[in-house]
């Protein structure tokens, strides 16, 4: 009984890194994607209102 026990909290643990480290690297990315989608947005925008006006 407590060697399951031991198993489970151990296979906790590694599940709660794993998720910690997924979650880092996901909101590390999405804020760097993000970051430059802002970059980028105004020309984006331009681009579509140029377009809009040629018809």
């Amino acid at each position: 009984m407590f060697d399951i026990l031991i198993e489970l909290s151990t296979k906790s643990i590694k599940r709660l890194y794993y998720y910690s480290v997924t979650v880092f690297l996901f909101k590390k990315n999405s804020f760097k994607y993000s970051q430059r989608l802002i970059e980028i947005l105004p020309a984006i925008i331009r681009t579509a209102q140029i377009s809009i006006e040629k018809f």
